[in-house]
């Protein structure tokens, strides 16, 4: 099956649907995309994304449905099609997202169900009772490695190896740090930074970040969900966060610029 259209054809109800699309708000719906396949009320949707505020738009769309949000670990790249490079470890960090009218039974239920067949399958889970905690902890890497990346064209050894892109890094992840603490979620910024570096040389040398990649391949890049959906939210607490912004504010433009050259590309390949 390579389509939603051929996957609900035969008028199946599903118990889930695992959204594992790129978190592009900007470019499509995923809860539109997905509506096919969602049973009200029965079907849990899990959504295994990057990013913070990727659970909202379905939660609202559906909000009758249990909703997992997913947090994955897995250095992969896709160097060619059917063609992945895999480093470091894997692990699955999953909670249940809450802001949905269903009953907290029903939501654990669906949870433990879908640990159950990932673990039989020998996928590394964990459980994690708040999931935002984890989301912001793996954004402290993800909005500081991946835009820096975009920007320099570099790999997480040539970064870290450059004095002033390695200060950079530290005062990305101190802003988020910062944004995180005002809604709730408290990383001690040393030891949090330190980690960070440490695990990137130890699991991650030489890695390009995803963003990089879709850069690469003339793909849009996931800078809404990694980048402004931090910065909005830090704005929306007052917080300052001037490396965010300024990263953001670039960021967007080579993504605006791509997104121009595809459409450019496209209209001359288009017949007259």
């Amino acid at each position: 099956v390579r389509s939603l259209t051929e996957t609900v054809a035969d008028g199946d109800e599903f118990d889930y649907v695992i959204v594992t699309l790129k978190a592009l708000p900007d470019v499509y719906d995923v809860a539109e995309i997905i509506r096919p396949a969602v049973t009200i009320g029965k079907t849990c949707i899990v959504l295994i994304q990057n990013g913070l505020g990727i659970e909202d738009p379905v939660a609202k769309t559906f909000p009758m449905n249990p909703l997992l949000s997913v947090v994955a670990y897995i250095g992969v790249s896709q160097l060619s099609s059917g063609r992945i490079d895999m480093q470091g470890t894997e692990l699955l960090k999953i909670g249940i997202f809450p802001k949905v009218m269903v009953d907290h039974a029903k939501q654990v239920e669906a949870r433990d169900r879908f640990v159950g067949v990932l673990r039989r399958g020998g996928v590394d889970v964990e459980v994690i009772k708040d999931i935002q905690a984890d989301r912001w902890q793996k954004l402290i890497w993800n909005g500081s490695f991946s835009p820096i990346s975009v920007l320099t064209l570099g790999d997480t050894q040539l970064i870290v190896n450059n004095p002033e892109q390695k200060a950079l890094l530290v005062n990305l992840m101190r802003d988020v740090i910062r944004v995180a603490a005002a809604h709730g979620y408290i990383f001690d910024e040393e030891a949090t930074i330190t980690e960070m570096f440490a695990k990137t040389a130890r699991v991650a040398p030489g890695y390009k970040s995803s963003m990089l990649l879709d850069l690469e391949k003339g793909q849009p890049m996931e800078v809404e969900v990694i980048l402004g959906n931090a910065y909005r939210e830090a704005k929306a607490k007052g917080v300052a966060v001037p490396y965010l912004e300024t990263i953001y504010t670039l960021c967007n433009a080579v993504n605006q610029r791509e997104k121009k050259a595809r459409e450019m590309k496209a209209a001359q390949n288009t017949p007259v």
